[in-house]
């Protein structure tokens, strides 16, 4: 990192954020104190990919937020686009399937979680039996 780095919130006009709030917003966001004090780590420039999954949680959880099913499910599909090997674009589809009653299809999304990381087969198994339930 250069003395003349800034980071700006693109979502908040652009303002600058001091070191200070990105520490605050690491730790927010779940990660340790110890990493969260690294403005190396925090000020990496993120790659094309990285942005562009970054914009489509974004509208996952707008579309979520305002039950715009559909929409959240496209989301979620073109993050399990930009990142074949993550197992949480599916957990996403699969909530937004439930939201639009395609339970068969909820399942079918846990299911694809569960078989790309077996770290998630826990919370993916208990989503799914939620599911179930509402089936029967």
């Amino acid at each position: 990192m250069c003395s003349s780095d800034l980071a700006l919130d693109p979502f908040c006009e652009g303002r600058v954020v001091l070191p200070s709030g990105l520490t605050r917003r690491a730790l927010h966001a779940g990660l340790t104190p110890n990493v969260a004090d690294r403005l190396d780590l925090l000020m990496a420039p993120a790659n094309d990919r990285e942005v562009l999954i970054r914009l489509q949680n974004n509208i996952f959880a707008a579309a979520a937020a305002m039950g715009d099913f559909p929409r959240a499910e496209r989301s979620a599909l073109r993050r399990a686009l930009l990142d074949p090997k993550d197992h949480r674009p599916w957990l996403d589809v699969a909530a937004a399937r439930e939201g639009q009653g395609a339970l068969a299809g909820a399942l079918e999304a846990l299911g694809r979680a569960s078989e790309l990381d077996h770290g998630a087969a826990l919370a993916a198994r208990a989503q799914r039996e939620r599911v179930r339930l509402k089936i029967n």
